[in-house]
């Protein structure tokens, strides 16, 4: 890959957002492409992905084939789009976020409505008030009800709910998301002092 990149002009790692399966097609690798269900970004993500850089697939200019139809793929971009807008609820999220920020192919996947979009992955629920969904509703003009979501006692299984709690949590404490010394700051205390 490393010749291609050099044949392409590439400089950078974002550079690879551009690569297109015409390249690829252009420099003998076709059969190379078929490898990755034809898709030059997962290629790119499987080949060059490293600790010091890595791809995100939304960024892409053509991205894996139904990529938005797997709530994996809609939720980690919805969690890194409200990093990016620097929003802690996803019903903060406006469609000027999704499509200044690489989710208009998203938006455009459920009719430009925010609250598809959302309620198209369930384990974000739990970041959800019945008030904040209404406003979304709302901003919309759109009629809904309210959300249900699992019970306290599951809320914590998944690592994503606690990541996303540490999120709000940080930001609550006014803590910069790249400043990992503030954490030593908290302290546990116990009900009732």
């Amino acid at each position: 890959m490393e010749w291609l990149g050099a044949k392409l002009g590439y400089k950078s790692p974002e550079d690879w957002y551009r690569l297109t399966f015409q390249d690829l097609i252009d420099n003998n690798g076709s059969s190379l492409v078929k490898l990755y269900d034809n898709s030059p970004s997962s290629l790119v993500i499987s080949t060059l992905s490293s600790s010091s850089f890595t791809y995100l697939p939304w960024k892409f200019h053509h991205m894996k084939h139904n990529f938005w139809e797997e709530e994996e793929n809609r939720k980690a971009y919805l969690l890194w789009v409200m990093q990016e807008v620097k929003v802690v609820s996803p019903s903060s999220l406006l469609p000027s976020h999704l499509k200044e920020n690489h989710g208009d192919g998203l938006l455009r996947h459920y009719d430009s409505s925010m609250s598809k979009v959302i309620a198209s992955v369930p384990s974000l629920a739990e970041l959800l008030t019945p008030k904040s969904v209404m406003a979304m509703i709302s901003r919309e003009g759109e009629e809904g009800g309210e959300r249900g979501g699992e019970g306290k006692e599951k809320r914590w299984e998944s690592l994503e709910s606690q990541r996303i709690f540490l999120r709000q949590l940080g930001t609550k404490l006014g803590f910069s998301l790249g400043d990992l010394s503030a954490w030593y700051q908290v302290r546990l205390s116990s009900p009732g002092g």
